[in-house]
């Protein structure tokens, strides 16, 4: 987590025009399991978490107990959160997605938007290219420009 709060973010916030307050991190399974951890290690550095099947029940249900921890002394959670799993996953690494997303939805903590997701019809392996799509999509939902893109704005200007 320092090597990317420390060293990435700002090399590519420095190099690329990148935007501190829109900052998103994502990932798959053990992936998901720490872009779900990067809220409580580091609060506020990312804007938005995106979660694909996170591996929650790794090592004896580190996650929850991560959150119960972080709970006994935060009241918020600074994050857009969105996890989700497939519907046809192996019940002992969907069940615990399942119970995780129940706790931390009755946490009720101020500044956590959080989206959980069911994907039907879908395994840990199919679940990628769905996931991602809603996951940015929801998390970047309030830095959406209103009207229309600026590509519609020219195809439109060019038909007439």
């Amino acid at each position: 987590m320092s090597f990317i709060t420390q060293e990435v973010a700002p090399l590519v916030e420095s190099r690329f025009r990148g935007d501190k307050t829109g900052r998103v991190i994502g990932g798959s399974s053990l992936g998901g399991l720490f872009a779900i951890a990067a809220a409580y290690k580091a609060p506020g550095f990312f804007a938005g978490h995106v979660a694909i099947s996170p591996a929650a029940g790794w090592n004896q249900g580190a996650l929850a107990k991560l959150d119960e921890q972080y709970a006994r002394t935060h009241k918020s959670l600074p994050a857009r959160m969105f996890i989700s799993y497939g519907g046809d996953e192996y019940a002992g690494f969907r069940e615990p997605i399942v119970a995780f997303q129940r706790q931390l939805a009755t946490r009720n903590y101020s500044g956590l938007a959080l989206r959980n997701y069911r994907m039907e019809g879908l395994d840990h392996t199919s679940v990628k290219g769905d996931g991602y799509v809603r996951g940015l999509d929801w998390v970047w939902q309030p830095r959406r420009p209103a009207g229309p893109s600026g590509l519609t704005r020219a195809m439109t200007q060019q038909a007439q």
